[in-house]
């Protein structure tokens, strides 16, 4: 049986609203600061062969992978840093099941005890409704033009 025209473009725009929808609770639960909540939420919405890249395994030369590599993604995050939020300004929908996240991420280091502030993108690929890929760029128009998108 075919669907019926305009029906795959519905569901199409289902997925990507429900992507977005992802990528926004995301950036909630990082607000709250209880790193229980968000390993349990990356664990429950990501696909068991995430791939997240980076800046912590950009120095080691590979992603983070699978859920053990959330979870060691998020003790190097907590190790490493006396307060972590990311914000997010915008989160846009960049097609075939990638959602573009503008903003950024304030931070302490823990060792130095530096402050700072740091306008960042992302760009995160969905599988079947869940997180399959997380790349980090150093600016929003970075993460822009990785999926050929403007300012």
């Amino acid at each position: 049986m075919r669907d019926a025209p305009g029906q795959q473009s519905d569901v199409a725009a289902d997925m990507s609203q429900r992507n977005l929808e992802l990528v926004r609770e995301a950036y909630t639960c990082w607000q709250a600061g209880d790193y229980d909540s968000l390993l349990d939420f990356f664990l429950a919405t990501s696909c068991p062969d995430v791939e997240l890249y980076s800046r912590f395994g950009a120095l080691a030369g590979e992603p983070y992978r699978g859920h053990d590599g959330v979870r060691a993604w998020l003790t190097e995050i907590q190790e490493n840093f006396e307060h972590f939020e990311p914000w997010l300004d915008e989160a846009r929908d960049a097609g075939e099941g990638r959602v573009v996240a503008l903003g950024g991420i304030h931070f302490r280091a823990r060792e130095s005890g530096v402050d700072m502030a740091e306008r960042m993108g992302w760009v995160q690929e969905f599988r079947d409704g869940r997180l399959s890929r997380m790349m980090f760029y150093g600016s929003p128009g970075e993460a822009l033009e990785a999926v050929g998108l403007d300012e």
